[in-house]
């Protein structure tokens, strides 16, 4: 397969990413709705070396047409924003709409089947797609993506949500919550991935042996380790030594720090959301790793949450750090205006100087689970400390269900002494 110039198809369950978007970051969601054709400018280039370019062969939203959320601010009179005003934002970008009325009492639509449906035909297309990018939390879609993987087609997960890890491992490059709240909201110069302006040709004009410094020591990092490297261990490494080279050359002409890593060696090393790896030297990552700094050099957790991170993808802390965690994130919803970026930031450092610091994607977890079950930190009233250990307690034992698993009751009770910080 031919990097340069993908061939590319693109799958959105518009219903799923923008209700997902709206529970964690309004503006980023209204720009995914209101402004399509700049955030796929943005996709057109992401994850890929700065030469490279996807062409969208097929570009298709899935859109219920009588769908609607409740929204005071960019809503009707009544609160009430419909789906369908979105409609000729989408075609002018390109995109086929696709209706997908509700057809259930549930309220469910039937996007998830015509996407399944339209995936298949295009894989079996007489042009040889190269790049499947499904744009969806659903993880239904899992059977399909085991599918497109027999087929050694590439594969793209963009959700808004707490993709299962059974749905999200099979894809060579997850663009979750963060990474697509980022792409959302970044700046016009960054969203502009065509240009030919000097932004796009740093790389010619950033010095040269500063450059060479910056790969040599990813190379020397990786060589170093005996497995594949968290990101924001190298992204750490390499500002403590070049960060205003960096933030001058906007990452040596790549525009971001992944781009950059696989711009290295003639793209031998492999990079997806969470890790950095030479193939030659490295298997592909254990996704369950804990995050360094986070539960790494403490005791072994009880034998029931190690069980459970190895199917849910639960954060890897002690049971002491759950009541400021929780405490935290009532306490921001008290006070600030709900956004994920924000929130994630402000809980990181008020916990930073505690017994146990919580990393960001730690934060970030726990928000998108209580919001699946419908608590919002943007709530009025906010939600307490308790209402949103409950939805967590409950968000867990429905990850454990989609991955065929269900917690007896005292299984349960120990969860939630592990929330409460009694278990040891």
């Amino acid at each position: 397969m031919t990097v340069a110039g993908l061939r590319s198809v693109l799958f959105v369950d518009f219903d799923n990413i923008f209700g997902g978007l709206m529970d964690l970051d309004r503006i980023a969601g209204m720009v995914f709705a209101r402004e399509p054709q700049r955030w796929l400018n943005r996709l057109g280039g992401y994850g890929l070396a700065d030469v490279d370019r996807r062409r969208f062969l097929q570009r298709r939203a899935y859109l219920n047409p009588a769908g609607r959320i409740g929204d005071v601010q960019f809503g009707n009179d009544a609160g009430w924003l419909y789906l369908q005003k979105f409609r000729p934002n989408l075609t002018r970008a390109g995109f086929e709409v696709i209706d997908c009325p509700t057809l259930t009492l549930g309220q469910k639509n039937a996007a998830d089947i015509r996407i399944v449906i339209d995936v298949l035909s295009s894989l079996d297309s007489q042009l040889p797609f190269d790049e499947f990018i499904i744009a969806s939390s659903d993880a239904d879609f899992t059977p399909l993506l085991h599918r497109l993987r027999a087929r050694d087609r590439r594969i793209v997960v963009i959700s808004a949500g707490n993709a299962a890890p059974s749905y999200h491992s099979l894809a060579d490059d997850l663009i979750g919550p963060e990474a697509l709240i980022s792409l959302l909201l970044a700046t016009a110069d960054d969203l502009d991935t065509t240009s030919t302006s000097k932004r796009a040709t740093t790389p010619q004009s950033a010095d040269a042996p500063v450059h060479d410094g910056a790969q040599r020591l990813v190379i020397d990092r990786l060589q170093q380790s005996d497995t594949p490297v968290y990101l924001a261990h190298v992204g750490k490494v390499l500002r403590a030594s070049m960060r205003d080279t960096i933030d001058e050359t906007a990452w040596f002409g790549h525009r971001g720090l992944t781009a950059f890593l696989r711009s290295i060696d003639g793209g031998r090393l492999r990079v997806n959301s969470r890790f950095v790896w030479d193939p030659a030297r490295h298997g592909p990552p254990d996704e369950a790793q804990p995050p360094p700094g986070e539960g790494s050099g403490t005791s072994r957790l009880p034998d029931l949450i190690e069980d459970l991170r190895a199917v849910t993808d639960l954060p890897r802390l002690p049971a002491r750090a759950w009541p400021p965690l929780l405490e935290a994130l009532a306490d921001y919803a008290e006070r600030d205006e709900f956004s994920l970026t924000a929130c994630t930031a402000s809980v990181r450092d008020a916990l930073k100087h505690g017994d146990t610091p919580v990393s960001r994607g730690a934060v970030s977890f726990v928000v998108r689970s209580v919001s699946q079950r419908g608590v919002r930190l943007a709530d009025d009233p906010p939600p307490s400390a308790e209402t949103i250990r409950e939805a967590f307690r409950a968000s867990i034992a429905d990850r454990c269900e989609a991955a065929g698993t269900t917690l007896s009751a005292s299984q349960l009770t120990e969860v939630d002494r592990w929330l409460r910080g009694q278990l040891q």
